[in-house]
């Protein structure tokens, strides 16, 4: 203000489910006028109402108003700085560590400036939910946790292994990687996984039998080894296209689990995947499939349908060890009409003995597709 004449009233106000700002200027020069809203804007306009700001951001404006009032003008330039998220958005404390008593926090590599952690159980004994924060604070400052901690190099034990009294997680958005062995034999019946997690590591929930449904996010690039082996609960899981790989037995012994669809972005299906899922009854390779390793399907008793997109696994249906699993039990099987068009179907399959009905689909969910049924 100049000589106290003009006072500049910022507020944040709720407008939409956002906050914006109000900036009033109320002239105290006079007793008349004493109270009088002279000017009203936000951002940098003079007059008007609320300028509306993209919630989550934190921005800093500047705004010149002025007023003359009898033979006296002044003026207010005033620069803030507002937090402009959703008015209703929870804001997370940072809290030390010692606040934390069933997690324990490990500073990772500081090379670049950054403060990661990871996180882990401080014992086995842990129950309930379980809440991970998504900065701590550690020797005084703040850390962003990005990971589960990967299983201890020297136990080979994970994170949260074995705290058999754990019903739920709740992860935080920051985090990044699910580190080897992390909930292995956990008592989580469900998880939501953060979008922002790009590896799943090794075990990293095998043997959580109560686990029923499972949704990959789609930053997901690498499924570790025996990932989910032995999660005997689990009836849905979404492999969207982002993930290029998957290791061996990912998915063994998931025998309730019914359907699976591997998507064009995985180039191998390795060795005892789906090995002992006993319930699979329907199965979806994608068209970038290259090679199934030996007993991909070992015990897939169920399986009765089999869809192929990729030209080079339709080729190798033939007898080979690898495809035998995926076919012999399978009673029907479609594959792409233009790769049968190109005669590049395995011996196997085109062998009417083995396949005696054949089919060109042109309506429905498979238009597009021979099918081939026994």
């Amino acid at each position: 203000t100049s000589e106290n004449l003009i006072t500049m009233t910022i507020t944040v106000e709720n407008l939409s489910g956002e906050r914006s700002l109000f900036v009033t200027l109320t002239d105290n020069t006079t007793t008349d006028n004493v109270g009088k809203t002279l000017k009203q804007g936000a951002s940098n306009y003079t007059s008007g109402s609320a300028v509306e700001v993209t919630a989550g951001n934190t921005t800093t404006f500047t705004m010149t108003l002025s007023v003359t009032d009898k033979n006296q003008s002044a003026s207010a330039t005033v620069s803030y700085q507002v937090d402009l998220r959703d008015a209703n958005a929870e804001v997370e404390e940072v809290l030390d560590q010692s606040e934390y008593p069933d997690l324990k926090f490990n500073k990772l590599d500081e090379a670049a400036g950054n403060k990661f952690a990871s996180v882990q159980a401080s014992s086995t004994n842990i129950s309930g939910e379980i809440v991970i924060p998504s900065k701590v604070m550690l020797d005084g400052e703040e850390y962003t946790v990005t990971e589960i901690a990967s299983a201890d190099a020297n136990t080979g034990i994970g994170a949260f292994c074995a705290c058999t009294q754990i019903t739920s997680i709740k992860l935080p958005d920051t985090l990044t990687v699910i580190g080897d062995g992390g909930f292995t034999m956990t008592g989580i019946t469900e998880i939501t996984i953060p979008d922002n997690v790009t590896s799943i590591g090794v075990a990293a929930f095998g043997n959580c039998t109560g686990l029923t449904d499972i949704t990959i996010p789609n930053k997901v690039t690498t499924i570790g080894e025996s990932a989910f082996y032995g999660c005997t609960a689990l009836n849905h899981i979404t492999i969207p296209n982002s993930v290029i790989s998957m290791g061996p037995s990912v998915f063994r012994d998931c025998n309730i689990l019914p359907r699976i669809e591997i998507p064009s972005s995985v180039n191998s299906i390795e060795a005892h995947t789906f090995s002992g899922c006993s319930g699979l009854t329907h199965v979806i390779i994608g068209s970038g499939v290259t090679s199934i390793g030996d007993n991909a399907f070992g015990g897939c008793y169920a399986l009765e349908i089999v869809v192929i997109d990729s030209e080079t696994v339709a080729s190798a249906l033939a007898e080979q060890e690898s495809m035998k699993n995926l076919i012999y039990n399978a009673t029907t099987i479609y594959i792409k009409t233009d790769i049968v068009i190109a005669d590049k179907v395995g011996s196997y399959v085109t062998n009417t003995t083995n396949f005696p009905n054949v089919e060109t689909i042109t309506e429905g969910e498979y238009a597009g597709y021979t099918k081939y049924s026994k």
